[in-house]
């Protein structure tokens, strides 16, 4: 097993959290945990309704926790930076941020997912939307860190 490769990513995310603000890194984290753990638990919820299959946690919880690791560090190299970009141009924020996440999740389900049934293509823009709207809320809500000048 290569040692370097995630010594190379653990530190490329520790360099982009220390240029990103704690705002951002607090909101994509929130974001990345919350949705996987609601979509999948409302999935699970489901199946054990209507199908009467049990809930399993800890299948659920591995699953969750795999799609917010990745989609973090994801989003901290992606659409972190893009939402720097996007708060400097003319064009409105508010539209011009979910429109690229729903895109931005929309291609990452397109390029890596095969034979997928249509339900996929309806719920990863759903997901980017709600990521999007989590981080936004998220940044309003977050004090911003003032120096003690």
């Amino acid at each position: 097993m290569n040692f370097f490769a995630p010594l190379i990513v653990l530190l490329l995310l520790a360099v982009l959290i220390w240029v990103y603000s704690w705002q951002l890194i607090v909101a994509i984290a929130v974001a990345c945990i919350s949705v996987p753990f609601a979509v999948l638990f409302l999935a699970g919820a489901y199946e054990l309704l209507a199908e009467g299959s049990p809930l399993l946690v800890a299948d659920l919880v591995i699953i969750a926790g795999l799609f917010a690791f990745i989609g973090f560090a994801l989003y901290l190299v992606f659409i972190a930076p893009a939402y720097y970009l996007l708060r400097h141009l003319n064009a409105p924020f508010h539209i011009t941020f979910p429109a690229l996440v729903v895109m931005f999740n929309l291609g990452l389900f397109v390029l890596l997912a095969e034979q997928a049934p249509i339900q996929g293509y309806v719920l990863a823009p759903l997901c980017g939307l709600a990521h999007a709207w989590i981080i936004l809320w998220l940044m309003r809500l977050l004090p911003p860190v003032r120096s003690k000048r």
